[in-house]
């Protein structure tokens, strides 16, 4: 458990009590989960959320510490 993931805990929870309302489900009765399914995902979560249309990231190459999805 990383540090600061109380508040990804929050994000998270809110993210399932708006999926669930947004189809009119009952939490008593329904459960979602909207966490992705690996980093690949998340980053392009994260990506579509903060970058503009035709934006840019730099990240950096495989040897030098970067990663398949930046």
């Amino acid at each position: 458990y990383y540090g600061g993931n109380e508040y990804i805990d929050q994000i998270e929870w809110l993210a399932q009590k708006r999926a669930l309302a947004t189809y009119k489900l009952n939490p008593e009765e329904w459960g979602c989960n909207v966490q992705p399914y690996s980093g690949s995902p998340a980053n392009l979560a994260v990506y579509t959320g903060l970058i503009e249309p035709h934006g840019r990231i730099m990240g950096l190459d495989l040897p030098d510490g970067g990663h398949l999805t930046h």
